[in-house]
Formats: structure tokens, C-alpha cells, sequence
């Protein structure tokens, strides 16, 4: 679970459309490289890596309501996270 930097944690609402988000991440081996964020699992695969970053503006999309946000990171090695 991640969290919303503004202190709202992903079950609480933020009241705004552009939100930062606190990503935390740690890979033993070759280190995180990239990382990719899509509103459906279905869409990752379409979203294009930008360089990992502990801190990262996202806009939610649409109406009011509950958000889903998938994320995937990628290691120096090329591995992706499920």
C-alpha cells in the first residue's frame, strides 16, 4: 500500500485531482531503474517507464469516487514487478 504525500492514505480522501505519491521501493540486486502507473492492471502494459523517483506528481482521472492506481516498477536487470 502506498500513500498520498499530502498524509491521506490510499483508503482516505484527498479532495484533489493532482496528487504526490510516496513510493518506496528497494531492489537487493541491480537496483530499481523505472517505474509505471496505470488506473487498470490491464493498462500497465501500455504506459510508458519513466526513471523511479521516491516522489511523483499523479493526476487522477475522472469523476469523484474511488481511485484504483496500479503501479509496476523495473530493476537495472530488466526484471518487472508482478
Amino acid at each position: 500500500q502506498g500513500t498520498v504525500a499530502e498524509g491521506a492514505t490510499s483508503t482516505t480522501l484527498t479532495g484533489r485531482a493532482v496528487v504526490s505519491l510516496a513510493i518506496t521501493a528497494t531492489e537487493a540486486g541491480s537496483g530499481v531503474e523505472s517505474m509505471r502507473f496505470a488506473a487498470t492492471a490491464e493498462a500497465l502494459a501500455t504506459e510508458t517507464w519513466s526513471a523511479y523517483s521516491a516522489t511523483v506528481p499523479y493526476t487522477l482521472s475522472g469523476a469523484d469516487g474511488s481511485k484504483s492506481l496500479f503501479v509496476q516498477l523495473r530493476d537495472r536487470a530488466g526484471n518487472v514487478s508482478d
